[in-house]
């Protein structure tokens, strides 16, 4: 795949999981309750994070905003210096960053993330969104890259 490839296929994903993060949370962000899957998936909009995950950082806005625009920055700074990508790296790379980038918007918009999507079956399980979930599916993808996919360099460092 030729670099011009690699980055129309990151561009378009990471649009893609934007628009999908903020469709949902505009469909969704109105409603106070809808049932899924019964039992498994709950859709609930009472819950706006202003701080990271967890609660961390609550109340720090621009602090966060700051940090997310330094990870932005960093993450760019580090796939244009990664030599070694490939479809997995990219496709991860490019769900990281438009999560990123959908959570940002939000913290901009709102002042907090939109989180609506709840696991029935785990009550204590914080409550997400299209967004979380694609930087995690994406920070797996990149794991799996480095540690099964990535081609030995033979000790010469690539970052």
């Amino acid at each position: 795949m030729s670099i011009k490839a690699k980055y129309i296929l990151m561009t378009s994903l990471v649009a893609v999981v934007l628009l999908a993060d903020l469709i949902t949370k505009a469909i969704f962000g109105d409603c106070e309750f809808f049932n899924v899957i019964p039992h498994l998936i709950d859709f609930e909009t009472n819950y706006g994070n202003d701080g990271v995950a967890f609660g961390l950082l609550s109340g720090k806005k621009w602090l966060l905003i700051i940090l997310t625009l330094c990870l932005i920055a960093v993450m760019i700074f580090v796939d244009v210096k990664f030599k070694q990508k490939g479809k997995v790296y990219t496709i991860g790379f490019a769900f990281m960053l438009g999560g990123a980038i959908g959570n940002l918007v939000d913290r901009i918009c709102f002042g907090y993330v939109r989180d609506f999507i709840k696991f029935a079956f785990m009550p204590s399980f914080p409550t997400f969104n299209i967004a979380d979930s694609f930087l995690c599916v994406g920070v797996v993808l990149i794991c799996i890259h480095l540690l099964f996919l990535m081609p030995k360099n033979d000790g010469k460092k690539d970052i």
